[in-house]
């Protein structure tokens, strides 16, 4: 998705370059500028690549959004339209390589918060850990995390199907979106709600919820004005903590019985299912760091302490209630025992501060590799990061077969951050 976005930009741009009477098109719609400086700080994100607009619009409203389409539409060429949010990005999407750039940075607003159905009507433009901040104080909850949510936006985490560590719980970004308010290519708007009939035998499945081809489609299905989001309770509490270990194949054993463990409950109702219960343990979050990893954010530790026999950890989060807190604690150090961990050396958090010391830890893996990524544009080099997916007992075979083809074709660094969404 992130090279079609591209290619559909890039397709624009060669059509007004091959059209001598468009090599400069006059673009003098209302929102926009084309003041150099303002273009340039529009055209790099987190990947180090450069895209330089021709134009930059950043709209206050829907209206003006619907607007700016329609006319770039109009134009005897048309002019390519790329929406952005923060540029959090980490492959190039959000650039405009020529055209305008439409920053939906300032449809910034929560517009309603329903607390008792566990709705939120928001604009695209918000910061998403702003959001979450927020309707925390409403005593909802925004399950998905992904690692740039204070970067990013919610309108940019809806478009990527953004996900994070806590999918192995709660999934990625878009079964959490009930509806979007849409422009589409020529300007016209549009709701596109999600469907909760009990029975929809018609057509084809992916088009019986026209909002799932919408979340993770990059803008290039319609550009995000408004969103409508599912929300929960907040838990009561919870706690997390990194397991060390000292071979690969351990913590991958640990994975697998926890995962074991939080299957064995059965059927159970949404909400005890989703904060846990007084029963079996019941994991959000499983998170796998192998030696390199460990290798890669030891120097950024500070107080944590990364044991020197570690060459594997694993991070994870629980739900439960506050006086369950001891018992499932013990529940998790048993568990990192019995599977040969380093039970004594195990990180814990149960409070924010340790918490938010932990997950600086968590975060400082794929924060180093952007860094490293974007200093190694100079020289023609970048990170380049993907996704895989494999049954839960060949992890640790993957892991080893990907390090080995890294090192065997491309003589790289290859650091896998994996969430282990069994």
């Amino acid at each position: 998705a992130n090279r079609s976005t591209r290619c559909r930009t890039i397709a624009f741009v060669t059509l007004l370059r091959m059209t001598p009477s468009a090599e400069k098109p006059e673009l003098s719609h209302a929102t926009l500028t084309r003041d150099p400086d303002i273009c340039q700080a529009y055209s790099e994100d987190a990947s180090g690549l450069i895209g330089v607009p021709d134009a930059v619009a950043r709209p206050t409203s829907a209206k003006e959004v619907a607007d700016l389409i329609a006319w770039c539409a109009g134009r005897p060429v048309p002019v390519p339209v790329t929406a952005q949010g923060l540029r959090s990005s980490t492959v190039g999407s959000p650039l405009a390589m020529g055209g305008v750039a439409l920053s939906l940075e300032k449809l910034d607003r929560i517009i309603d918060i329903d607390i008792v159905r566990g709705l939120v009507i928001a604009e695209p433009g918000i910061n998403l850990g702003a959001f979450k901040k927020s309707v925390a104080e409403a005593g909802l909850f925004f399950p998905p995390d992904p690692t740039s949510e204070n970067e990013c936006t919610l309108g940019g985490a809806v478009m990527t199907n953004a996900s994070g560590a806590r999918s192995y719980r709660y999934g990625a970004t878009r079964p959490w979106v009930e509806a979007i308010d849409l422009v589409l290519g020529d300007g016209r708007s549009t709701t596109i709600r999600r469907s909760h009939t009990t029975k929809n035998t018609v057509g084809y499945f992916g088009f019986q919820n026209p909002v799932d081809l919408i979340v993770g489609s990059e803008g290039t299905l319609g550009v995000a004005t408004k969103i409508v989001v599912r929300l929960l309770p907040n838990p009561a509490g919870h706690l997390s903590g990194m397991a060390f270990f000292r071979t690969l194949t351990d913590a991958v054993v640990f994975v697998q019985e926890a995962d074991r463990k939080s299957r064995s409950t059965g059927h159970r109702g949404e909400l005890e299912r989703m904060h846990g219960s007084r029963g079996a343990m019941q994991p959000r979050c499983l998170e796998l760091f192998d030696d390199g990893s460990l290798t890669m954010i030891r120097p950024q530790a500070g107080s944590l302490n990364i044991p020197e026999s570690a060459r594997a950890a694993i991070y994870f989060e629980e739900e439960c209630e506050p006086d369950a807190l001891d018992a499932r604690l013990e529940s998790w150090l048993a568990l990192v025992e019995s599977c040969q961990g380093l039970a004594d050396d195990t990180i814990v958090a149960t409070n924010e501060a340790q918490e938010l010391e932990l997950k600086r830890l968590r975060h400082a893996l794929p924060s180093t590799m952007n860094e490293r990524g974007r200093a190694a544009r100079a020289a023609g080099g970048m990170k380049l990061g993907t996704d895989w997916a494999v049954p839960l007992e060949s992890v640790g075979p993957m892991i080893e077969e990907a390090t080995r083809l890294a090192d065997d074709l491309f003589g790289g660094f290859y650091i896998p951050s994996t969430p282990c969404a069994a």
